[in-house]
């Protein structure tokens, strides 16, 4: 999968994968094997604020980003703050009017999990 800005390419992007994991569910294409879609993209396998910027690739403030949220789980686990087996919910978009819910779960000896809820907000079809 490719993911564009009005800028750049980026080699990872929260919304694109989530959004392309849905509606391929949606439609059929895929299926899911023990609850779970795996999907990769360049950059691989992938009551705090949490805001997320981007202005070179011209997004100004990304309103809910997975990635940025994970990556706040990593830093709260090696300092501590947090173990294994933790979970917790965390928002964000407020500043920008597009409030979001992001589920992080930190397993028993696992990989921190990032999850939400999808939306269908358009829809249409691609012709060859």
């Amino acid at each position: 999968m490719h993911i564009f800005t009005s800028r750049s390419e980026l080699p990872f992007a929260g919304h694109p994968t989530l959004g392309s994991a849905f509606a391929l569910l949606k439609a059929g294409m895929v299926t899911p094997t023990n609850g779970r879609i795996v999907q990769e993209c360049e950059g691989g396998p992938a009551e705090i604020e949490v805001r997320s910027f981007a202005p070179s690739c011209g997004v100004n403030e990304d309103p809910f980003c997975g990635s940025g949220n994970g990556a706040v789980a990593a830093y709260r686990l090696r300092g501590g703050d947090i173990g294994h087996g933790h979970a917790y919910a965390a928002t964000q978009g407020a500043r920008v009017g597009r409030n979001g819910l992001i589920q992080v779960r930190v397993p028993e000896g696992g990989l921190i999990t990032i999850g939400g809820a999808c939306a269908i907000t358009v829809s249409g079809a691609l012709r060859a």
